[in-house]
């Protein structure tokens, strides 16, 4: 694999397996206006197998993007490789902190009530996904033609610049 990134790869896996859990502390601390260091008995807390089917479930869309890394990786150099992650990364982690804040704020503000649907978000989230993944990284991969985008051109030097090729 020529121009495999292992940063690519660890930046989709920590992003898939901490989604849930640090939405989860985010809103937990600022929404819920809860103490971390000292919790209390009304403080909601999700059990560990809820939390591993979460992030069972957050991750299948940055498994299937570390997949389609390893297959993009063949195409060409490294710029038009780290354009089609970013594209592709992006809108995906986007739509999932989205969906994550969506369902979970109304449960941690006190003026807001949950729905009991609300949770089945979740099972339709990878799959919203997958829709954007793919169109994120054609993004991703017209933008690595245009040479118009300065500044995605300057944050890519400063990202590339340390990397042996």
């Amino acid at each position: 694999m020529r121009n495999m990134r292992v940063r690519y790869m660890v930046l989709s896996a920590v992003a898939g397996v901490f989604t849930p859990v640090g939405m989860d502390t985010l809103l937990q601390s600022c929404a819920g206006r809860r103490s971390l260091l000292f919790p209390s008995d009304n403080m909601v807390t999700l059990d560990f197998l809820d939390l591993y089917m979460l992030t069972l479930v957050t991750f299948i869309p940055f498994g299937a993007l570390m997949l389609l890394m390893c297959a993009v990786t063949f195409l060409s150099d490294k710029r038009k490789v780290a354009y089609i992650f970013w594209g592709g990364f992006l809108p995906v982690l986007g739509f999932t902190l989205f969906t994550h804040f969506a369902v979970w704020f109304p449960l941690y503000d006190p003026y807001l009530r949950s729905r009991s649907t609300a949770p089945v978000a979740f099972v339709f989230m990878p799959f919203y996904c997958m829709i954007l993944l793919p169109i994120g990284m054609v993004v991703g991969f017209i933008l690595s033609y245009w040479k118009g985008c300065g500044i995605l051109n300057d944050i890519l030097n400063e990202i590339l610049k340390d990397d042996p090729d």
